[in-house]
């Protein structure tokens, strides 16, 4: 019985000591922003406003952060990841941002069974950190394009394409992480700029 008992520990220690250690993986996510801009447009304040839910390559329809290196390679981080698809966070936050505004009488999110007088489709071109080939620096692109539709007329009323491009203060994911909310959040509020001009 000794015995055993002496093998069972030995094979425990060896095998345990063979474990291999996986870091944990750490989660960002596209965090809710503050707006204060005002708008003085009052075309649609007694128009209701259906936000579409984004278009968008798949890679960003799932949890993985990726990023490129010069103008060809791409590459996903292995230990990081995003708490909510960015497919559906910038949808989301393309609603909260539009809710708070007062450009429209009411705006309500991709799911909602209510008719609205407008539509608003958006299609993400990209939402990536990028380094340099040498990888000694590192920079955000956020590039969305809107279309303001009529559902009544079944017409596009004004269409506009936006990019923004910020440096990310430390080259890793958190840095581009950082970034991407950072110039999300300018990216946004010239949209609602836009929206209010269409509005006139």
């Amino acid at each position: 019985m000794m015995r055993y008992f002496i093998v069972v520990t030995f094979f425990v220690i060896v095998l345990g000591g063979c474990a291999k250690v996986v870091p944990a993986v750490s989660e960002y996510r596209i965090h809710q922003n503050t707006y204060e801009f005002v708008f003085s447009s009052h075309g649609c304040k007694e128009k209701s406003l259906k936000v579409g839910q984004a278009f968008s390559e798949t890679s960003l329809m799932n949890l993985d952060i990726m990023y490129g290196i010069g103008e060809q390679t791409q590459y996903r981080y292995t230990q990081s990841k995003w708490a909510q698809t960015p497919n559906a966070a910038i949808t989301a936050e393309i609603v909260r941002f539009l809710q708070k505004t007062d450009i429209f009488a009411s705006v309500s999110a991709p799911k909602s069974r209510v008719k609205s007088d407008y539509i608003l489709e958006t299609n993400i071109e990209d939402f990536m950190q990028y380094f340099s080939a040498d990888e000694k620096s590192s920079f955000v692109k956020v590039s969305l394009t809107f279309s303001l539709l009529d559902t009544k007329r079944n017409s596009v009323i004004a269409t506009k394409s936006l990019l923004i491009e910020l440096p990310s203060k430390t080259l890793d994911a958190q840095g581009g992480a950082i970034a991407l909310n950072e110039a999300l959040k300018t990216l946004l509020e010239q949209s609602g700029v836009w929206l209010d001009e269409s509005c006139r």
